[in-house]
């Protein structure tokens, strides 16, 4: 609807050249962002229909982990943001490493873009019991509690999120790949020491 509104303006108003270029671009923009809104609803969608586990095989998260930091690391620099790691050793699990590395880049991603400068993003890693835990927290201020169960709800977004560009499904995402790996995603408030923050906790059953 934004997208044909600015198309029917466009078409009506009389601009010179460089106003209509202009125009223009925006509603590529618009375009665009309608493409990945619905590429990302048809992925979840193929990730939670996914019943045959075929491709999986034998994945070290902690190597996956050393990747996506590597990745966002230089965008953490510009906010001058560091990564606190702690990884303990852990068997491999059965998996696809695409859609893992895309799940924790989602996490990492969350936790830079959503954060304000010199916050720390920590992630850590080890086995329980009965699971194998991967978590990305921050110092970053949490959220309200009533929204902790939202978070990973499709088109959610925390009332601090909603003047940044997004469309609320990269949790989702994240929801779905840790589903099909037979692990569970939840969302926490942390206090630590004179800080609050967020932490997203994936628990992979053993």
């Amino acid at each position: 609807s934004h997208l044909r509104l600015q198309l029917e303006e466009l078409k009506e108003t009389k601009l010179n050249k460089k106003q209509t270029q202009r125009e223009i671009s925006h509603a590529i923009g618009s375009a665009d962002r309608i493409l990945d809104t619905f590429n990302s609803l048809l992925r979840i969608s193929t990730i939670e229909s996914a019943k045959k586990r075929e491709s999986f095989t034998d994945i070290n998260l902690a190597n996956i982990i050393e990747d996506v930091i590597e990745l966002y690391e230089p965008l953490a620099e510009d906010k001058n943001q560091t990564f606190v790691v702690k990884l303990h050793a852990v068997a491999p699990i059965q998996g696809d490493q695409n859609l893992l590395f895309q799940a924790l880049s989602n996490l990492v991603d969350n936790a830079i873009k959503h954060t304000s400068e010199h916050t720390r993003i920590m992630i850590s890693l080890d086995t329980e019991p009965e699971a194998i835990h991967l978590s990305v927290c921050d110092n970053g201020g949490g959220v309200k509690p009533d929204e902790l169960q939202q978070l990973s709800r499709r088109f959610y977004r925390t009332e601090l999120s909603r003047t940044s560009q997004g469309n609320g499904l990269g949790l989702s995402l994240v929801n779905a790949i840790a589903g099909l790996h037979n692990g569970t995603l939840h969302f926490e408030n942390h206090d630590e020491g004179l800080s609050r923050g967020l932490c997203a906790h994936i628990k992979f059953k053993r």
